[in-house]
């Protein structure tokens, strides 16, 4: 059964049993969006809220005005626009540090001023409608530019890429509606079709010439990086797949001199890849994590070196070193996460700095290394299937400590006493677990009750939880 203790320290191993410490994550391999703000509560539910609306209004002739005239492209936008700015939410309140998801959000909700916008009618309207209908390629290239920079345009080539859309996308964008006498818009001052469409067909070279630099750019970082890079750049390969798209429809514009509606579709469905591919990372890495239990079990039986096998394909990186000593100090494409138990450092894991994209995984293999070396040197813990619910134990409650607890430290205790084992995950965060919220503390405690044991919370808000689990195994 689950034993709530909101108000207790809960049980605390005895130092005259023995108890060892298998592991104390610090701030360095909480990583640095356990100790970041997450965006609050209810300005996250108002964007959600925000999104859907404007997802539903932008619909509307769809869903409710069936009479009213609709674009098929612009239906397509819209949906686009609604899986981005979704994506962008869940990145935000993933990694609040990183710039990613905001600039997907943004991405999405300038989706959506073309269809809201064409919905009102006048000339104010239709000016910003045509100023702003292709604003959202300013988030867009400096999204798929910077997923390994979180969300940040370090260097001059990137910064020089997005501005190079502004020629044709803003004083290009005025300059012909300027002159074009097509659109009924306010800025029409001196009407003259043939100038307007020299400045349309440069306004789409440039457009194309830019595309075509930026995917270069993104394909050739993809060609030379490592293979855990390859896997974080996958949404900005399908970025560039999509501005390929659009800028394969642009040329085309040029030759024939009638836009293609087949290429138009198909770019801009293309640009869906993103939020897929992205949604297809955050399962990838669920999945990882779901089988930690099976890797610390395998780690158990193997020795030294011989470690690094399973932990490089656990976190998917065949560059992983398990240093032992010497370990390299952290910086540029490499990241050093310490390896301690009974409070010294054992080792250190060695591995690809884009891996940090996904914290939780990286802690729970640490975890993982640090038992395993734990068992090298003194192999005693256990029934197989006493050590399996331990094991579940720990890597469960160290993804909630790096996901929800807020925390700076967060310690991995491991003792027996004759016939009762316990371990002991302990953080210094926000505090405030309820196990009648979620399904997580039930799941453990299942897990637990399942071997005649016992879990532990004590959460009081604002002073850490403590999780203990005690489990008969023989004496």
């Amino acid at each position: 059964m689950i034993g709530w203790a909101p108000g207790e320290a809960g049980m605390r191993p005895p130092e005259a049993s023995g108890a060892r410490v298998l592991a104390r994550l610090d701030s360095s391999q909480l990583g640095r969006h356990a100790l970041a703000e997450r965006p609050r509560g209810v300005p996250l539910a108002a964007l959600w809220i925000a999104v859907v609306a404007a997802e539903a209004l932008a619909l509307r002739p769809v869903l409710w005005d069936r009479e009213a005239p609709v674009q098929g492209i612009e239906v397509v936008f819209t949906l686009v626009g609604g899986s981005f700015a979704a994506c962008g939410l869940v990145a935000w309140r993933r990694r609040p540090e990183s710039r990613s998801g905001m600039l997907m959000t943004a991405t999405g909700c300038l989706f959506f001023v073309s269809p809201l916008l064409g919905q009102l009618g006048g000339e104010l309207a239709s000016t910003v409608r045509v100023l702003a209908v292709d604003l959202w390629i300013f988030p867009f290239v400096a999204l798929i530019l910077t997923l390994l920079t979180s969300g940040r345009l370090r260097s001059r080539l990137d910064r020089l890429l997005v501005a190079s859309y502004a020629l044709p996308l803003g004083l290009g964008q005025v300059l012909w509606m300027m002159f074009d006498p097509d659109d009924g818009h306010l800025l029409l001052a001196w009407p003259d079709a043939d100038v307007a469409h020299v400045i349309d067909r440069g306004q789409r070279g440039t457009l194309v010439c830019a595309s075509i630099a930026t995917v270069v750019v993104v394909v050739a970082r993809w060609w030379r990086t490592s293979a855990p890079r390859r896997r974080a750049l996958l949404p900005s390969l399908g970025g560039a797949f999509g501005l390929l798209c659009f800028a394969a429809l642009l040329a085309n514009d040029l030759v024939s001199g009638t836009r293609s509606q087949t290429m138009l579709w198909l770019a801009a469905c293309s640009l869906v890849t993103v939020p897929l591919v992205f949604l297809a990372g955050l399962l990838r890495s669920r999945l990882a994590r779901s089988g930690l239990t099976e890797l610390i079990l395998r780690l158990g039986s193997t020795r030294g070196a011989d470690l690094e096998a399973p932990l490089r394909r656990a976190l998917g990186d065949p560059g992983l070193v398990l240093a032992f000593e010497g370990a390299p100090a952290a910086g540029g494409d490499r990241t050093v996460a310490p390896v301690e138990h009974d409070g010294r450092r054992v080792a250190a894991l060695v591995y690809d700095a884009s891996l940090d994209d996904d914290p939780e995984l990286v802690e729970a293999v640490t975890t993982a290394a640090a038992i395993a070396l734990e068992n090298c040197e003194t192999r005693e813990r256990l029934p197989d299937a006493v050590e399996l619910a331990a094991c579940f134990v720990a890597s469960e409650a160290l993804a909630n400590v790096a996901k929800y607890s807020r925390a700076s430290h967060a310690t991995v205790r491991l003792w027996r006493a004759d016939s009762l084992a316990a371990i002991e995950i302990a953080d210094d965060g926000v505090g405030g677990a309820d196990e009648s919220r979620g399904s997580g503390l039930r799941g453990l405690a299942d897990r637990i009750e399942a071997l005649d044991g016992r879990l532990r919370v004590s959460s009081p808000p604002g002073a850490g939880t403590t999780i203990t689990a005690e489990l008969p195994c023989g004496s």
